[in-house]
């Protein structure tokens, strides 16, 4: 779980169908991690739609970057003035609630002073994935490949020429990331889905071919994973 160490103030969007802001919110990040955000806030009629279901998304920086994070409202729980559950039975809106975010997507939304992309060469296995997003059922064997460069939101790829591209890939790599902790370095593991944006043909008998990717839904671990690497 990646905790925050004490309360962080975020400007909480609420979304429509078309992922627009309709409304929004100050509000204090209590805790993240891959799947779930608790988040804390002063209840008024601008945030009225804060409610199971409501799509928000809200922005962390560390100083460096910035990380945008969407999800659902799955739990709402209603406070009193002193902090305390609203007793049984008592009408009136409480001052505070305490909302719990289901996690759908973190990504870095790229600053000047950020590096856009690295040219790294490590091996990538492709899959082809379901055309319909959101489905991650992989299908046929590995493609191997090689990476060109990669960024915080796709990556370059170069393999042997391909009869028929998908317009959806699974992409298999391992990268290296330092253990804070242990002053040790670890191999991370991404699987990650891609969305084909170009493809050109590569070589002098255009028998290889580069595909550029744009990844699709980044959980925060490997979006941190990634980014911290490539920072």
């Amino acid at each position: 779980m990646w905790l925050i160490a004490s309360e962080v103030s975020v400007r909480l969007e609420f979304l429509n169908s078309h992922g627009e802001c309709q409304s929004s919110s100050d509000a204090r990040l209590v805790s993240l991690d891959d799947s779930c955000a608790v988040i804390t806030l002063v209840r008024t009629d601008s945030n009225a739609a804060a409610r199971i279901g409501a799509p928000i998304r809200f922005s962390l920086e560390d100083g460096m970057r910035r990380y945008e994070v969407t999800g659902e409202v799955v739990r709402e729980c209603s406070e009193g003035r002193a902090g305390h559950p609203r007793p049984q039975g008592r009408t009136e809106p409480s001052e505070r609630c305490e909302l719990s975010i289901c996690v759908w997507e973190c990504k870095l939304c790229v600053q000047r002073r950020v590096p856009p992309r690295r040219r790294l060469g490590f091996p990538v296995e492709l899959r082809v994935l379901d055309c319909e997003e959101g489905t991650e059922e992989s299908l046929g064997q590995a493609i191997a490949a090689s990476c060109v460069d990669v960024g915080a939101g796709g990556i370059r790829v170069r393999t042997s020429k391909l009869e028929a591209v998908p317009s959806r890939m699974q992409l298999e790599f391992c990268l290296p990331v330092a253990d804070e902790m242990n002053g040790a370095e670890e191999w991370y593991r991404f699987c990650l889905a891609g969305r084909v944006l170009r493809t050109v043909a590569q070589g002098g008998q255009e028998d290889n071919l580069d595909i550029a990717f744009c990844f699709e839904a980044l959980s925060v671990r490997d979006g941190m994973a990634l980014h911290n690497l490539l920072s």
